[in-house]
């Protein structure tokens, strides 16, 4: 196991071994692809990495040894990092694969991203511009794949993956794809030409804000799916739920300004297995409606649905604090641990 240095230009020897011999990108690229171990880590410097060619490794790390890659600022010096160098915002390093339709970035299993951004063009329909194996966890990331096509994906978890405090966009088409059994916690999903979020089973998706989009989150598996805690804004469609979507939970969320709040392609009725309460329902067009949206049916929303005015500081500006005024504060359920 042994740290490795990146930076744009890349330095003396090339080694990778410190920041004097920093790997470029494309010694970063032929390294992570044909010689990274269990438990190395890349400190990748701030700055622009202008991606000619696919990063793809299935060189993976494991259960007590992952491979991680984490961005730090341009101008740090220690050997390895601290947290107080770990690059956040614009400080971020930049994987810019938008020279190319066809490039893109993957990892394989048991990697920890940190504290990156990726942007580009990839024209793939089926996976992102990012993809992860199975059992990652990526934090403080940047997404955004803006190919104009609606089938194409900013970014793709594999199954057992954690995402956290992480952006996502995809001007044309879809934001986040998650195969299945992910904890999806704190990030921003928006302004997406398809959807924004697609949930398969046995996922946690918690303290969210998913705005601005045809569709915010469509959830697709007869697994558990727990949507809690969430804020949905300005979507055509808030969360939809296609046929073979049957046991989803859906707690403390605030759906407004949607056209519809909530959609399910059932025949008839909302399923049973479908459990709404203590969601606030706001400024929709319709709350909830079946067969894809032909009727409109409130009936299971729950016996502690609100009607609130978020009061967010500006929703359309992408600003989701509540206001000091906000209806909101306090009027969800309490999320107490134990009992008392």
């Amino acid at each position: 196991m042994a740290n490795y240095y990146v930076t744009t230009t890349g330095a003396g020897s090339q080694t990778g071994a410190d920041w004097a011999n920093a790997f470029d990108i494309s010694d970063f690229e032929t390294h992570i692809e044909a010689t990274v171990v269990a438990g190395d880590r890349y400190f990748v410097a701030g700055g622009t990495y202008t991606c000619n060619s696919t990063i793809y490794t299935t060189r993976t790390g494991g259960t007590a040894a992952y491979i991680h890659i984490i961005g730090v600022k341009s101008t740090t010096t220690a050997e390895p990092p601290t947290g107080a160098d770990y690059a956040i915002g614009t400080e971020r390093p930049l994987f810019d694969f938008s020279g190319s339709a066809t490039t893109y970035f993957e990892v394989a299993a048991y990697y920890i991203v940190m504290n990156i951004q990726v942007t580009g063009q990839r024209s793939n329909t089926s996976y992102g511009l990012f993809r992860t194996g199975n059992y990652c966890h990526v934090h403080n990331c940047y997404f955004s794949n803006n190919y104009n096509n609606t089938g194409v994906r900013a970014l793709y978890i594999g199954a057992d993956t954690r995402l956290f405090d992480c952006e996502c966009e995809a001007t044309y088409g879809r934001g986040l794809v998650s195969v299945s059994d992910a904890f999806i916690m704190n990030c921003y999903f928006h302004d997406c030409g398809l959807y924004n979020v697609y949930l398969g089973g046995d996922t946690t998706f918690i303290g969210n804000v998913v705005a601005n989009s045809a569709l915010g989150v469509w959830t697709f598996s007869n697994d558990q799916i727990d949507i809690i805690g969430n804020t949905i804004y300005n979507c055509t469609t808030g969360l939809e739920a296609d046929a073979g979507s049957l046991r989803v939970f859906y707690l403390n969320n605030t759906i407004s300004n949607c056209t519809d709040g909530f959609k399910g392609a059932f025949s008839g009725v909302i399923q049973d297995s479908h459990y709404f309460d203590y969601n606030n329902w706001y400024n929709n067009t319709r709350d909830m409606s079946w067969d894809d949206g032909s009727t409109e049916d409130n009936s299971a929303k729950g016996e502690n649905a609100t009607a609130n005015n978020p009061g967010f500081i500006d929703g359309t500006g992408g600003n989701f604090t509540l206001s000091s005024t906000s209806e909101l504060i306090n009027a969800g359920f309490s999320m107490r641990l134990g009992i008392g």
